[in-house]
């Protein structure tokens, strides 16, 4: 009987730490995760990409998977395409693979919203 009470105990302790884990990892993480949002998108996209640094970082309800809200996103082009808004939305969602930020691979996007876009799309004369 006793093994039993202990192992329901020890069970419970498990998830409270589990879901004090998935709370805090944001919590904790949020610069990084920020960073690491603006140096791959400027990577893949020549322009300039700026957003609010408040932005919302969800666990749980994604699990195993991150959900990252942005508000206020802005991609205004460069070289030839200079001051010219490239996308412009009121807020970005997106859901990406949580392992992958651990182990520095690449993040494999799951899910992706656009609120309220307005995208520009412009080519230039090579194409």
């Amino acid at each position: 009987m006793k093994l039993i009470k202990r192992s329901l105990v020890a069970l419970v302790i498990l998830v409270v730490l589990f879901f004090a884990a998935a709370v805090a990892v944001p919590i904790i993480y949020k610069k990084d995760i920020v960073g690491l949002i603006k140096s791959d998108i400027n990577t893949f996209v020549n322009a300039e990409v700026d957003f609010d640094e408040d932005i919302s970082i969800k666990i749980l309800p994604s699990f195993p998977n991150l959900t990252v809200e942005i508000e206020n996103v802005h991609i205004v082009g460069k070289e030839s395409f200079k001051n010219d808004t490239l996308v412009n939305c009121s807020k970005l969602v997106a859901t990406i693979g949580l392992k992958e930020l651990f182990k520095n691979q690449k993040i494999n996007l799951i899910y992706l919203e656009l609120q309220k876009p307005n995208i520009n799309l412009i080519s230039n004369a090579s194409g």
